[in-house]
C-alpha cells in the first residue's frame, strides 16, 4: 500500500504530499519549455503557459491541454489539412456574410481563420517534415493543443493601411442588426464553450451611448447576451489594432493637427501610394483609449458582462503593442495578452506586399521554396491576442473538470492576471496580463465543506482537516479511502482534487519506544502500585499507566487516568477512572470508565468486564475540521490465565471489545458497531537469584470488523452546488501487528536492576508495513 500523504491526488502518480506536487510541476513545466514548439511561440512563456499544461497533466492525466473543451471562431474559415492541424478534430461551417466586419490584421487574400485558430490549438506532430525546409521550420502549440475546433465562416473585409479613420455610425450598425443577431444565434445554439471573436467595426466603444447601442443594434445584443441559456458561452474578442490611424484633426480622439508635409511626390505625405493622386495626409493619429464597439459593449450593456472579455496585444518586452487598442472605460472587463510577432498558421498567397510572410523573399530571391501555400507565418494584432485568451479558458475549463460557470472561470481569469508594474495601470491593461498558470493554481485557502451544501457555505481549512488513526484502527481506514478523491474549494469558489486517505493518517505504528522503555524499567504488573495503599484489599487512588493489571488490553487507552479501585479479600476489584480535565496527550485517554474484575487468591484464573467512555475520540482516533467530531462507548470483556510448569511461569490474556462510535458535524457519517481484540501470551523464568528471563507474544488491541459511512464532497456543479459521494469503509487494518519480545532483568546491579530487551513487530501499527526490530536497555 502506497503510503498516505496530506497532498494532491494526481492522475497518474497517486496521492504527492504538497512539496512533492510542487517540485513534479516545476519539472513538467521546465520540460515543456525546453521544447521548440514552446520556445517558437514566446507569448506561452509570458502567460504561464508551462505551468498551467503542468497543472493539467497532473491533475487531468496526459492528454493535451484543453482536452474535451470545444472552442468556437466567427472567422474566414480554416484549413483543416495544414500541418499543425493534422490529427485534429476540426468542423468548419459555412455561415452568412457579417455585412460590413473587417478582421484586425490589415491582410487580405489568406486563411485569417487558419492564423486565430492555431494560436488557440495547434498541435504539431510532424509539421517540419511537411516543409522542404525542416531546418527553418518554426513549428508551435497552441495555448490549448486538445481543443476541439469549430469554425464557423464567414466573408470579412479586410482594414485597409493608409485609409482615414471613421467612427461607425449608428445607421451603420442598424442595417447589420438582424445579421448580426441570425449568425450569433446560430453559433451559439451550438454548445460552444468559449467563443473567439477576432473581428470588429471601427469606432471606439467611448463615442457611443447604451441608448443608442439598444436602440440600433439591439437584437444582436440580445443574442450575444444568451439570457435562456443553461450555459453561457464565453465570448473573446479581440479589442481592435485602431491605435495610431491616421484621422481627421478634431474628431473625437485624434490628436495632432499639423499636417505631416506638403510634397505631393513623397508617397509618405499621401493617402495614396500613387504621388500623382496625391492627397496630403492628415496630421492627426487616434488615441484608442478604449476597446473598438463589439469587444467594448460590456461596458455600456450591463448583461453581456459575466461572460464576456476584451482582449489587448502586448509585445515581447511586455508593452503594449503600439497598434493595440487599450482597455479603457472596459477595464473591468478587459485583459492583456501577446499579440505581436508571434507564430501563426499560415494558408494563402506566398507573397504579400513584396515579402514572404514566413521568411525570405518572394520568387526566388533567396528565400524559402514551400511545398505548398501552407507555411508558418508571424503575426501581429489583437486578432491573435484574443485566441491566446480563448485558448487560455479552455485549458482552465479542462482543468477544472468543466464545473466552473462562465462568469466564474473570467472572475478567476480576471483575478489571477497579472497586476504589478505595469500592468496596474488599468485604463491600459484593464484586469492586468494573463497568468495561466496562476489561473489553475489555488487562489486563498482551500477549505472543504462538509456540512454544507454551496460554494459559498463555511467550510473547513483542509489544512486542519484530518482523521489521526489510533492503535485499534491502525490503517484501516486510510486503506479503504485510498484513490477516493475529495475536493477542497479555494477562495474563488474552484475545485481540487485530494486522495482523502491523504487526511486519514495511520497510526505511527505499535507503540512508543518512550512506551516500550517505560515497560522495561517497570513492569506492568507493578504499574498500579506506583502511588496508593499497597495491601491486598481495600481502596486505592493514583495515577497509572493502565487502569487494569493486563498485557494487552483496551483500557490502556485510559493512560493516566486518574484511577480509583477498591479490592475485597476474595480477589473481586472494582474500578473508576477518568481522565475529564486532566493534562493528557490528544487521543490516548478516554473522558471515563469502569471495569469490574475477579482473580480469587490462590487461583490461576481471572476475568474482567469494563466500560470505557470517550468523549472526544473513538479507540484512540481522533477526527479534525471538515471530519466533524468523533466520540465512543465501549464495552470489554477478558479472561486471563496463569499456571507453572518445568520451572517456567506460563501466563495468558485474552479480550474482545465491542464499541459503539458516535460520529456527526462533518464527514464522517456514522459507523457500525465495531470489535477489537488484544492477546498476550508469556513465559517467565529465573535463571538464578539475581537473572530472570521472559519470553512473550502479544498482539496490541486491534479492530477486527466494523465499516465507516462518510460523505465526502466530491467537486461542484456549475450553479456551486457541492457534489457529495456517499463511501462504505471497511475499517479493519490491512495488517495485524505481533509483537515478539526477550527480555532479560539481573537484580542488584549498582544497588539497582538492569534490563535488556529485544523486539520484533510484525505489521508495525496493523498495517502492511516492513517489521521492526528494536533493542532497549534501561536501569532503575
Amino acid at each position: 500500500m502506497a503510503q498516505p500523504c496530506m497532498g494532491v491526488e494526481t492522475e497518474d502518480s497517486g496521492c504527492l504530499s504538497n512539496g512533492d506536487y510542487e517540485s513534479r510541476r516545476a519539472d513538467i513545466a521546465r520540460a515543456h519549455r525546453d521544447r521548440t514548439t514552446f520556445t517558437n511561440q514566446w507569448g506561452l512563456a509570458m502567460v504561464n503557459a508551462d505551468g498551467a499544461w503542468a497543472d493539467a497533466e497532473l491533475l487531468r492525466g496526459t492528454a493535451p491541454p484543453g482536452t474535451g473543451v470545444t472552442v468556437g471562431l466567427i472567422d474566414t474559415g480554416i484549413d483543416p489539412d495544414h500541418p499543425l492541424f493534422q490529427g485534429k478534430p476540426v468542423e468548419e461551417i459555412t455561415e452568412t456574410i457579417l455585412p460590413g466586419a473587417v478582421n484586425e490584421d490589415g491582410l487580405s487574400g489568406y486563411s485569417h481563420g487558419t492564423a486565430v485558430a492555431s494560436v488557440i490549438a495547434a498541435a504539431p506532430r510532424e509539421a517540419c517534415a511537411f516543409f522542404r525546409s525542416p531546418s527553418a521550420c518554426a513549428d508551435f502549440r497552441g495555448v490549448a493543443p486538445g481543443a476541439t475546433i469549430k469554425m464557423f465562416a464567414i466573408r470579412l473585409g479586410s482594414a485597409q493601411p493608409g485609409l482615414i479613420y471613421h467612427a461607425t455610425s449608428l445607421d451603420s450598425l442598424a442595417s447589420t442588426d438582424a445579421d448580426g443577431a441570425a449568425l450569433y444565434g446560430r453559433v451559439l445554439g451550438e454548445n460552444l464553450d468559449v467563443l473567439n471573436l477576432s473581428f470588429g467595426r471601427t469606432g471606439l466603444i467611448n463615442v457611443y451611448t447604451e441608448a443608442g447601442l439598444r436602440a440600433n443594434y439591439g437584437r444582436a445584443i440580445a443574442a450575444l447576451a444568451q439570457a435562456d441559456a443553461e450555459r453561457k458561452t464565453i465570448l473573446v474578442w479581440s479589442a481592435g489594432n485602431s491605435n495610431g490611424e491616421l484621422c481627421l484633426p478634431g474628431a473625437p480622439h485624434c490628436v495632432g493637427s499639423a499636417r505631416r508635409g506638403t510634397d505631393p511626390r513623397d508617397p509618405a505625405n499621401c493617402l495614396s501610394n500613387d504621388p500623382p493622386d496625391c492627397v496630403e495626409k492628415p496630421a492627426g493619429e487616434l488615441d484608442a483609449r478604449s476597446p473598438n464597439i463589439f469587444p467594448g459593449l460590456m461596458a455600456r450593456i450591463p448583461e453581456l458582462r459575466g461572460h464576456s472579455v476584451a482582449v489587448v496585444a502586448v509585445g515581447a518586452s511586455g508593452v503594449i503593442a503600439p497598434f493595440s487598442n487599450r482597455c479603457g472605460i472596459a477595464a473591468d472587463w478587459c485583459v492583456a495578452a501577446p499579440g505581436h510577432n508571434i507564430q501563426t498558421a499560415y494558408f494563402g498567397p506566398l507573397c504579400q506586399r513584396g515579402a514572404l510572410l514566413y521568411t525570405g523573399v518572394c520568387g526566388d530571391g533567396g528565400g524559402l521554396t514551400l511545398s505548398s501555400s501552407r507555411a508558418i507565418a508571424p503575426n501581429s494584432g489583437t486578432s491573435f491576442a484574443a485566441p491566446m485568451v480563448a485558448g487560455g479558458l479552455a485549458v482552465m475549463r479542462h482543468v477544472f473538470r468543466d464545473q466552473l460557470s462562465s462568469e466564474e472561470l473570467l472572475t478567476r481569469l480576471f483575478r489571477t492576471a497579472n497586476k504589478t508594474g505595469r500592468y496596474a495601470n488599468r485604463l491600459t491593461y484593464g484586469q492586468g496580463l494573463m497568468d495561466l498558470g496562476a489561473a489553475t493554481n489555488p487562489v486563498g485557502e482551500l477549505q472543504v465543506v462538509a456540512g454544507g451544501g454551496s460554494v459559498g457555505d463555511s467550510g473547513h481549512p483542509l489544512a486542519a482537516t484530518r482523521l489521526s488513526m489510533g492503535g485499534p484502527l491502525g490503517d484501516g481506514l486510510a486503506t479503504a479511502l485510498g484513490g477516493v478523491e475529495i475536493a477542497a474549494i479555494d477562495a474563488l469558489g474552484a475545485p481540487f482534487w485530494f486522495d482523502s486517505s491523504a487526511l486519514a493518517l495511520p497510526s505511527g505504528g505499535g507503540v512508543s519506544n518512550e512506551r516500550r522503555l517505560h515497560d522495561l524499567i517497570t513492569p506492568r504488573r507493578k504499574r498500579r502500585e506506583v502511588s496508593g495503599y499497597q495491601d491486598r484489599a481495600g481502596w486505592r487512588f493514583g495515577f497509572y499507566k493502565s487502569p487494569v493489571a493486563s498485557e494487552s488490553s483496551l483500557f490502556d487507552l485510559a493512560e493516566n487516568a486518574a484511577t480509583f479501585s477498591y479490592r475485597t479479600p476474595g480477589g473481586l476489584e472494582a474500578t473508576a477512572f477518568a481522565a475529564s480535565g486532566l493534562a493528557h496527550e490528544a487521543n490516548e485517554s478516554p473522558d471515563a470508565g469502569l471495569a469490574l474484575a475477579y482473580r480469587p487468591p490462590d487461583s490461576g484464573l481471572g476475568a474482567r468486564l469494563g466500560w470505557l467512555r470517550e468523549e472526544d475520540s473513538a479507540l484512540g482516533s481522533k477526527a479534525e475540521g471538515a471530519f466533524g467530531r468523533l466520540s465512543a462507548d465501549s464495552l470489554v470483556a477478558g479472561v486471563e490465565a496463569e499456571t507453572t510448569l518445568g520451572g517456567w511461569r506460563l501466563a495468558a490474556e485474552a479480550e474482545a471489545g465491542f464499541s459503539r462510535i458516535h460520529a456527526g458535524g462533518g464527514m464522517l457519517a456514522g459507523f457500525s458497531d465495531v470489535a477489537t481484540s488484544a492477546l498476550a501470551l508469556s513465559a517467565r523464568r529465573r535463571l538464578s537469584p539475581r537473572d530472570a528471563f521472559t519470553l512473550s507474544v502479544s498482539q496490541p488491541p486491534r479492530v477486527e470488523s466494523g465499516r465507516a459511512r462518510l460523505t465526502l464532497p466530491v467537486g461542484r456543479t456549475r450553479s456551486g452546488t457541492i457534489l457529495r459521494r456517499p463511501v462504505l469503509a471497511d475499517v479493519a487494518p490491512s495488517g495485524r501487528q505481533i509483537d515478539v519480545s526477550a527480555r532479560w532483568r539481573r537484580a542488584n546491579v549498582w544497588s539497582g536492576e538492569l534490563s535488556l530487551e529485544a523486539i520484533w513487530s510484525r505489521h508495525p501499527g496493523h498495517a502492511r508495513k516492513k517489521p521492526e526490530l528494536g533493542i532497549l536497555a534501561g536501569w532503575r
